[in-house]
């Protein structure tokens, strides 16, 4: 007795041998990484990490990016700057979610590395991409302005559009 149901896909990719490859160079980065710890190597997954992250996080209007930075800003200056809490969980614990820098005393008995927490990439970089879109998305008006002959400049009319936003978002 045939219900019709059909059934689930749940990985629908082909691999070729490039990808195959880059698999492979994923894995022995991660092997690596367990292996050794080392900086650089944290320093290339935390990368990894917030470029993909960037890559699946869109943010849809500027309100959402003015709460998302504003909430940051409050964060790092209770959390970060006020407190030793941050400070002593990013050190403690020994993941790729910082990118750490070695300071100028690197070749030291016990040397020093100065980080940088993907919060604070990630967040701005999104901030980033949706200004980006409203750019282009200006860009693009004007084109169409200007292709049914009138229009702005394209300057004066990307900064219309932003501050168009700015005041809706503000009412």
């Amino acid at each position: 007795m045939d219900v019709g149901l059909a059934p689930a896909v749940y990985l629908d990719e082909t691999f070729d041998y490039p990808y195959l490859g880059l698999l492979a160079l994923g894995l022995g980065v991660a092997g690596a990484y367990l292996g050794w710890k080392h900086w650089l190597l944290t320093n290339i997954l935390s990368t990894a990490l917030a470029l993909q992250t960037l890559r699946l996080l869109k943010l849809d209007t500027f309100t959402t990016g003015m709460v998302l930075l504003a909430g940051l800003f409050v964060y790092d200056i209770f959390w970060v700057f006020g407190t030793d809490v941050m400070v002593t969980v990013a050190k403690g614990f020994d993941a790729p979610i910082k990118i750490v820098f070695p300071t100028a005393d690197y070749l030291a008995a016990t040397p020093k590395l100065a980080m940088l927490g993907l919060g604070d990439i990630i967040v701005p970089g999104a901030w980033g991409g949706a200004v980006d879109g409203l750019r282009r998305r200006a860009a693009a008006s004007d084109t169409a302005q200007r292709a049914v002959g009138g229009g702005l400049e394209p300057r004066s009319q990307a900064s219309s559009l932003c501050w168009r936003s700015v005041l809706t978002a503000a009412t």
